[in-house]
């Protein structure tokens, strides 16, 4: 379950970093998807972009949160040339793939440290 976490929060990180290979835009959330399920409502941006070569595109980010997204907010965009639909929004928040990342840690040391203390009985 630890390593899962750790998994996980290293997923989410790179999901919201640069493509190697990208190019960078700005781009405007456009509009909300929402997800209603019963633990309430999670929504997801809706963000549109120009490409270099001029053609608009909107995506609906796969990743979804608690808080409603500011239609009309500015985000940076990072796409691949040869696929725009793959755009991903850049963010500099790193707080929720640590949390990920911590509780992993935490876990697995936890796991580690039961497993070898009843190896040594």
């Amino acid at each position: 379950m630890g390593v899962a976490c750790i998994g996980v929060g290293l997923y989410v990180h790179r999901q919201h970093q640069p493509y190697a290979n990208g190019v960078s835009a700005t781009g405007t959330v456009t509009g909300v998807k929402q997800d209603k399920s019963s633990d309430g409502v999670l929504y997801g941006r809706v963000f549109s972009f120009t490409t270099l070569n001029g053609r608009k595109v909107s995506v609906t980010e796969s990743e979804y949160r608690s808080a409603r997204p500011d239609v009309g907010a500015s985000v940076q965009v990072s796409y691949l040339k040869s696929d725009p639909q793959s755009a991903r929004i850049v963010e500099k928040s790193f707080w929720m793939p640590a949390v990920f990342i911590a509780m992993g840690a935490l876990v697995t040391l936890a796991s580690l440290a039961t497993l070898v203390s009843r190896r040594a009985r």
